[in-house]
Formats: structure tokens, C-alpha cells, sequence
């Protein structure tokens, strides 16, 4: 009941206010390599929230209090930003998700083309709050391989 009500939340969420990037990116790694497309957002992210990291330290530095990240009220801003990147990461795998592109067949031949794929869902790209072309995309997706 609980999963079901965090889903309900998330579509609520989703609603409102669209998905972005990480949909963006997951949509052809779910395409490719057959994937859940909930497995394919964790892969891509933790990689997404390390880009964002560069304009948006705030934003991801309070997901790590709302995460539950321990003294993450004690933590400067850059070192609770990356503590919940950390937790994403660490959770995927104790719910035993893929961590990695490579987890699901995923090479780096293959990223040019997932890129490529990701920034033509322009409805999605839009939404980030830093531009994203193919370059940055590929960028967020050689550090999800």
C-alpha cells in the first residue's frame, strides 16, 4: 500500500509540473537495451543529478535532509548535494536495480546514438533547468556506463 501511494504521489507530481532529462535519456535506453523504465531512470539519475550539480547545488543539497541522509542539516551545501547522490545510488542497489548502462548491455558505441535520441524529445529537454543538447546528454550518459 505504501508503493502504491508513493506512485499515486509521483503521477500527482508528474501531472503538474512533466518529467524532464532523466526521461528524456531513459526513453531509448528502455528502446535498446529492454529495460524497466523505472531501472533505466535510476541508471541515468544519479549521472543527471552530478550535471545538474554545476547550476543546482541548493535544489540537490536539500534532497539530502528530505532523503533522510544522516547530519545532512551538518553538511555544507556541496557535501550534502553529493551525499544524495549517494544515497540514490546506494538505494538502487540495495532494491537491486542495474547501477550502470553496462548492466543492461549498454557501450559506449551505442552513446552517440542514445544522445541523439534523448535531446529529439524536445518537450522533455525544456524542462531541465540547464540546456541540454546532444553533448551534455552524452556527457550524463558516459557517466551512467
Amino acid at each position: 500500500s505504501a508503493m502504491a501511494f508513493a506512485a499515486s504521489l509521483a503521477g500527482a507530481a508528474f501531472a503538474s509540473c512533466g518529467v524532464s532529462v532523466a526521461h528524456a535519456l531513459e526513453y531509448p535506453i528502455g528502446s535498446k537495451y529492454k529495460c524497466s523504465h523505472g531501472a533505466g531512470n535510476g541508471i541515468i539519475l544519479p549521472a543527471l543529478l552530478k550535471f545538474w550539480c554545476q547550476s543546482r547545488q541548493a535544489r540537490i543539497a536539500k534532497m539530502a535532509a528530505l532523503l533522510g541522509v544522516p547530519d545532512a542539516d551538518k553538511m555544507d551545501e556541496a557535501e550534502a548535494a553529493q551525499a544524495a547522490i549517494g544515497w540514490i545510488a546506494e538505494t538502487r542497489k540495495l532494491i537491486e536495480l542495474p547501477t550502470c548502462l553496462r548492466d543492461v548491455g549498454g557501450a559506449e558505441s551505442d552513446l552517440d546514438e542514445l544522445a541523439e535520441v534523448a535531446v529529439s524529445l524536445q518537450r522533455l529537454i525544456d524542462l531541465s533547468p540547464v540546456p541540454i543538447g546532444a553533448p551534455e546528454a552524452k556527457l550524463i550518459l558516459q557517466d551512467a556506463l
